[in-house]
């Protein structure tokens, strides 16, 4: 509106192109036409364009902007920035930052036509079907919860998410005590249909913790001679800070709990740490 010196702007409608250009929307061309033209700063520094030919069915390659059609007012009108007015509502403009994880595209009546999918409306008249489309990406999805749930340790995956709810750490791999009782543990909890990854490499506790957080694996149980002697093992959830500690007797039932309260609260959990890092932008 500033560029042109107006006070109202609005989309031309296709009779008002119709009437201007003598052709229907979609060819419409800066190239010999008689109208004012304000020519964003982005397309004045093209070397060469593809523009509406104003004929049907007439595009032209080739177009050199400033010698096929007039640079006389040339403007920054191209980015919308943060603090501009809405041209519809007046709402001032966020901006905030995003990932984009799906589509929707309205396709319209073209391939219904194509295909003669139609539908009868109430006066009885074969109407071609309005098609449209979604697409969601995995991956997308993936790096969007990684992106938003995670600390300097790795990623805190939502429980929905985890590829693996339950890690299973025995300290004293040798021990055969400690093997039997992650054994034990092991197969109840797939019994139960809970994915179990189980870290029986030969390597010190703080390496196992370390990896266990970076790939973020919901709950950590670690089974120690320690623990058998005081008849306990130790459970600490990635989303939290400390660790404590279930009966070993009961061991199964309690982290079976344990997983079916967390459920909402953990996925709740993620989803405030995916607010709070994109200030409650969606896309």
């Amino acid at each position: 509106r500033r560029a042109i010196g107006v006070a109202t702007l609005v989309p031309a409608d296709p009779e008002t192109i119709q009437k201007a250009t003598g052709a229907p929307m979609g060819f419409l061309g800066p190239v010999n036409i008689r109208i004012p033209m304000v020519i964003d700063r982005a397309i004045a520094a093209l070397a060469t364009v593809v523009v509406g030919g104003n004929a049907v069915d007439v595009h032209l390659k080739g177009v050199v902007p400033g010698r096929d059609f007039p640079l006389d007012r040339v403007f920054d009108l191209r980015n919308a920035e943060a603090g501009d007015p809405c041209p519809r509502c007046g709402t001032t403009m966020v901006s905030r930052a995003a990932l984009e994880i799906g589509h929707v595209f309205k396709l319209g009546t073209k391939y219904s036509k194509a295909m003669g999918a139609t539908y009868l409306d109430e006066k009885g008249v074969e109407i071609p079907i309005i098609m449209g489309c979604y697409g969601i990406g995995i991956n997308r999805i993936m790096a969007a919860a990684i992106e938003a749930g995670h600390d300097d340790n790795g990623i805190i995956w939502p429980l929905s998410l985890a590829p693996y709810q339950v890690s299973l750490i025995p300290l004293q791999v040798n021990k055969a005590e400690v093997m039997d009782l992650t054994r034990k543990l092991e197969q109840e909890l797939e019994a139960a249909g809970v994915d179990v990854l189980t870290d029986d490499r030969d390597q010190r506790p703080g390496v196992k913790f370390k990896d266990v957080d970076l790939i973020g694996i919901s709950l950590r149980v670690v089974i120690g001679e320690r623990g058998l002697k005081d008849g306990s093992v130790e459970i600490k959830w990635r989303h939290e800070a400390a660790a404590r500690n279930l009966p070993m007797a009961t061991a199964t039932q309690a982290i079976l709990a344990e997983l079916a309260e967390a459920k909402a609260t953990h996925d709740a959990y993620c989803r405030e740490r995916i607010s709070a890092r994109s200030g409650a932008a969606t896309s």
